[in-house]
């Protein structure tokens, strides 16, 4: 489908609301374009001149996709006080569109920070501030008994330098904390329950499901890298990590610490995922995020490449070089380019590797072409041309028919996670059998 900025009108230059002037647009979706615009309100701050304006057409739209429209509104408002969320200061609408004012921030989006900035390789102090102030923004969302849905970076906008980090992109949040929709959100950074194929497609808390997405975002932001695809039996990688705990560990330059804590995080049995307030405290606890020099001479050769490689970016980025990468060093094999739309695969495995791990034989996956990425349901606020994961359209979205929601209120004064086993929801056993695992 075409992007909105082919089908709605240029409103750059125009002032809606007798207060806001739209200036330029800083990315457009299916539905809706945002757009940097001045305040020149009396009233407005003037350090603060300038706000996000997201423009959704209604155009061509169901009922229930404006329905759904409004409700992204409500559920990020309640939140918006909130300092590590998008500020939402206003939203109207007329017969044709939605005008949605929005805090602007400059830094771009965590993405920005992660593929193209490399803002936190090496970078502990930074990589602890920006990852502590998203968990508190997800904390503050499940404290309101919101479920975000689509965590990923793209939906994560920041401060300048990237120490601060703003949660954005309601479209596809839920006040419910059992869901039974599948397949709700981006792949990559969707919860093997969520995928719902591994667990019979039974119904799911929203609330661990969120946490999951948080590990896959703390791996982007250590290594640069997705550690698979898609959380299924069908990707080699993530078999791989069901079946050896120290997966990530081998293959990307990641500390033990950072490594036992993404253990915790991704837990294949929801139910004993880490809580938001333990994954806080372990992160401020934690002394690096990354391998020393030391450990990385030990490491899997893997790993070796995979720090090699995001040295080289790093200082590539520092010194705005546009010339090739250089290779590794003898026996190491080449270099390969890696954006976040990278999977934790290895490249050119050495003869030893092939004749003991077939998962690990499969090279680094081709990226999809770089272009605007999709804003159709978000609040991003730049038009980067990156390789970014997009979110699954809601048509897409599995619900099988023979399945009954659970609500919350049938769980009455249970906690909600024995709540769950008791309805056989959310149940991982069918997975760890098939794995044989110990959990």
């Amino acid at each position: 489908m075409s992007p909105a900025t082919s089908t709605m009108p240029d409103f750059a230059g125009i002032i809606i609301d007798e207060r806001y002037q739209l200036l330029k647009v800083l990315g457009s979706g299916t539905y809706g374009v945002v757009y940097q615009a001045l305040d020149f309100h009396p009233s407005a701050d003037p350090a603060l001149p300038y706000k996000a304006v997201k423009i959704v057409s209604k155009i061509g739209r169901q009922k229930s996709q404006l329905a759904g429209v409004r409700r992204e509104i409500a559920l990020q408002s309640v939140v918006s006080p909130h300092p590590n969320v998008v500020g939402l200061h206003d939203a109207f609408e007329d017969d044709e569109f939605f005008y949605i004012i929005l805090q602007f921030y400059p830094g771009g989006d965590l993405f920005d920070h992660i593929c193209d900035k490399r803002t936190y390789v090496y970078n502990d102090a930074l990589l602890r501030s920006a990852f502590v102030s998203l968990v508190d923004a997800v904390q503050a969302c499940h404290d309101a008994k919101i479920y975000h849905r689509d965590l990923k970076p793209e939906n994560v906008l920041t401060n300048r330098d990237g120490s601060e980090v703003y949660l954005a992109d309601f479209g596809l949040a839920t006040d419910r904390t059992i869901v039974n929709e599948f397949g709700c959100g981006t792949t990559i950074y969707m919860s093997p329950e969520c995928v719902g194929r591994e667990f019979g497609y039974k119904p799911f808390c929203a609330r661990f499901s969120d946490v999951w997405s948080l590990g896959v975002i703390l791996i982007n932001m250590i290594s640069g890298r997705h550690p698979w695809a898609k959380a299924t039996l069908e990707d080699e990688c993530f078999v791989n990590f069901c079946q050896d705990p120290d997966f990530l560990l081998d293959m990307l330059p990641i500390s033990e610490g950072a490594n036992a804590i993404l253990q915790r995080v991704l837990a294949l049995n929801p139910l004993q995922r880490i809580s938001l307030p333990e994954l806080r405290a372990e992160i401020l606890a934690l002394d690096t995020f990354f391998m020393s020099e030391e450990e990385l001479a030990e490491a899997n050769e893997y790993a070796q490449i995979a720090a090699a490689g995001l040295k080289q970016e790093v200082h590539r980025s520092q010194n705005d070089a546009s010339e090739e990468r250089a290779t590794a060093a003898s026996g190491t094999g080449p270099f390969v380019e890696m954006d976040i739309g990278d999977v934790v695969r290895p490249c050119s495995p050495s003869p030893a590797a092939k004749s003991t791990s077939t998962a690990s034989e499969v090279d680094i996956a081709e990226l999809p072409e770089k272009g605007v990425r999709d804003h159709s349901s978000g609040s991003a606020f730049d038009s980067a041309a990156s390789s970014r994961a997009s979110s699954t359209d809601s048509s897409a979205v599995v619900t099988p028919g023979d399945v009954t929601p659970l609500r919350v209120a049938e769980c009455e004064e249970k906690d909600i996670g024995e709540c769950m086993w008791e309805k056989q929801a959310a149940d991982a056993e069918y997975l760890i059998s098939r794995l044989s695992l110990h959990l």
